[in-house]
C-alpha cells in the first residue's frame, strides 16, 4: 500500500479480511519508522519476539516481582513500564503484544511463557496498561474482528479515564491553598483574616 503523504510503501505482514494489520517484529526497529507504520495503518497491533533479547524476558519476570495491580481480570497495570516492557515499545501509539515463548521453548510448559502480554497505549511514559491473553484467544479475536472491537472499547475507556483525571487535577490546581498552623488547618482566606486579628 502506498502512502499518499509520504509516498512510502508499506507492505503488511499480516491483514485480516476485517482490515486488521499485524506486524511481527523481530528485530530492532527505529523509532520513526514505528511510528510511520502505526500512522498509517492505525487499525493494527504489533507482534514483538519477546526472546530476542535475553534479557527482555528476564526483565519481564523480575518486573512482576515488583508487582503489578489487577484493574480487571487479566488486565494488569504497573507503575514503572520500563521494567516489564523495553522501553522504545512504551511510546506505541497502538497495541504491542509481547511473545516471550520464541522457536527454543516452543514446547514449554511455562504458563508466563505460554501467555501474550498486550501493552496498550498510554498518556502516561511510566506506567504500563497490559492484558494477559492465552494465544489461542489472540488469533481467534483477531480473525473474527472482536480483536478490534474490544481492544478500542478498552482503549476509548482509558482514554476517557485520562481526561477525567485531567480535569480533576485541574479543579484541584483551582482550590484554596491550604496552611498548617499549630494543628489546625486554615483556609487561605481564614488565615489572612486571623493574622489581621
Amino acid at each position: 500500500m502506498l502512502d499518499e503523504q509520504t509516498r512510502e510503501k508499506h507492505i503488511a505482514d499480516v491483514r485480516t479480511e476485517l482490515g486488521l494489520v499485524i506486524e511481527f517484529q523481530h528485530s530492532f526497529i527505529n523509532p520513526d519508522e514505528r511510528t510511520s507504520r502505526e500512522k498509517f495503518y492505525r487499525n493494527m497491533v504489533w507482534i514483538v519476539d519477546g526472546t530476542r533479547l535475553t534479557r527482555d524476558y528476564s526483565r519481564f519476570i523480575k518486573g512482576g516481582k515488583f508487582g503489578s495491580i489487577e484493574l480487571k481480570p487479566g488486565i494488569r497495570k504497573a507503575e514503572f513500564g520500563y521494567e516489564f516492557f523495553p522501553s522504545n515499545w512504551l511510546k506505541s501509539s497502538v497495541p504491542v503484544v509481547f511473545d516471550f515463548l520464541g522457536l527454543d521453548n516452543a514446547t514449554s510448559a511455562d504458563p508466563i511463557r505460554r501467555t501474550l502480554y498486550c501493552l496498550f497505549p498510554s498518556h502516561d511514559e511510566y506506567n504500563a496498561v497490559y492484558a494477559e491473553i492465552p494465544r489461542e484467544v489472540f488469533i481467534k479475536t483477531a480473525l473474527n474482528g472482536e480483536w478490534s472491537e474490544r481492544v478500542t472499547a478498552f482503549m476509548d475507556e482509558m482514554e476517557q479515564e485520562y481526561i477525567e483525571e485531567q480535569k480533576q487535577r485541574q479543579r484541584n490546581m483551582q482550590q484554596p491553598i491550604y496552611y498548617r498552623r499549630k494543628r489546625f488547618i486554615y483556609p487561605a482566606k481564614a488565615y489572612r483574616k486571623k493574622s489581621r486579628r
